[in-house]
């Protein structure tokens, strides 16, 4: 699903990009499987921005996941292998260091450096929650509702803008973030 969500956001016409090894994806359509062609190219005249999350060493005992770092770095390296996503415009924040002031930061960063024709990724795993009435990602210090997702993500004028969350209870957020389509 990564994938493909990537590959359409990145798609451009064939005279301003530039292509990339050609894949097969396996989809779903209905209730037949088809063979479908992943769309593979980055379009040059665009910049590319990111904020990684990443918490895999949580406070206490048991609430680890061993893995999100290891899938972090994973996503990262194959942006970065496309050939067109800068090292320094990639804001990598993990474990302890994922506090909320630093996410706020991050995502102050994103708003403050793209513009309009800009893509922006924002990246989340690790956990999430939920009460009665908000979706929570649970950063390394606290909690980031939906709402304050939401208004912090607003402020970004990049007219492409795609979130990932990898954490529970994170379809919850799709009511809060709908309006960027």
């Amino acid at each position: 699903f990564l994938i493909v969500l990537l590959c359409i956001c990145f798609s451009v016409p064939p005279s301003t990009s530039i292509a990339l090894p050609s894949h097969t994806l396996i989809q779903n359509v209905g209730n037949t499987i088809q063979k479908a062609p992943l769309l593979t190219t980055f379009n040059l005249s665009r910049t590319y921005w990111m904020v990684l999350i990443g918490i895999g060493n949580y406070p206490g005992i048991g609430n680890d996941l061993p893995f999100s770092l290891n899938e972090l770095e994973s996503f990262k390296t194959t942006l970065i292998n496309g050939g067109k996503i800068e090292e320094s415009h990639i804001r990598t924040i993990t474990d302890e260091m994922a506090n909320k002031s630093a996410v706020i930061h991050a995502i102050q960063w994103l708003a403050t450096n793209a513009d309009s024709n800009d893509v922006v990724i924002f990246y989340y795993i690790g956990h999430g929650g939920h009460n009665a009435t908000n979706e929570s990602l649970i950063l390394y210090d606290k909690v980031l509702l939906d709402g304050e997702l939401n208004t912090y993500i607003d402020a970004i004028h990049a007219r492409n803008i795609i979130i990932i969350l990898d954490c529970c209870y994170s379809g919850g957020f799709i009511k809060e973030l709908a309006h960027f389509g």
